[in-house]
This record gives C-alpha cells, sequence and structure tokens, in this order.
C-alpha cells in the first residue's frame, strides 16, 4: 500500500520518504499535488490506485510544475533548506 500524507502544519510530508515542502506550503491543491507526483513518481487517485507515471506523464508534470514554479520539484523544495541554511542560528 501507498500513501502521501502532509502534516497539518504543513512543514514535512511522507510518501515512503520523509520529505520537507518548502515553507511556507503554499495554499495551492495543484501545486501541491504535482510536486508529490514528482516526488514518488507516481499518480494517486480515489480508494487504492496508485500507479507509476509514464515517461510521457512524468515529462509533462516536469514540465507544467517548471511552468508554475519556475524551477524543478527538487529546487522549489530545497530553496527554502538553503535559505535557511544560509542565516545565523
Amino acid at each position: 500500500m501507498f500513501a502521501v500524507a502532509i502534516h497539518p502544519d504543513g512543514h514535512a510530508a511522507l510518501t515512503g520518504r520523509f520529505w520537507r515542502p518548502p515553507a511556507p506550503l503554499p495554499d495551492d491543491p495543484l501545486l501541491i499535488e504535482l510536486w508529490v507526483k514528482l516526488a514518488t513518481q507516481r499518480s494517486f487517485t480515489a480508494g487504492n490506485n496508485v500507479g507509476w507515471l509514464s515517461p510521457a506523464e512524468l515529462a509533462a508534470t516536469t514540465s507544467e510544475f517548471e511552468s508554475r514554479t519556475g524551477k524543478s520539484w527538487q529546487e522549489w523544495a530545497d530553496g527554502d533548506r538553503a535559505a535557511s541554511s544560509n542565516t545565523a542560528p
């Protein structure tokens, strides 16, 4: 069984691997859905329907995500950590 969960505070996502979404988490469900698809390379639908994205679906999802954000999904997620690591404690 596969699952994706985003913590209610928006600071963590669990997809079988622990991810830290960028903060603040945007109020944009489609953008979050695209990021999850790229992070997991899977599509999630109602019920227990989980499937791998085909190469064409992955390319289309990547293109849509990058056109909406101007960044790859990894850059988008890592951007907040990189910015916070450059600040003094």
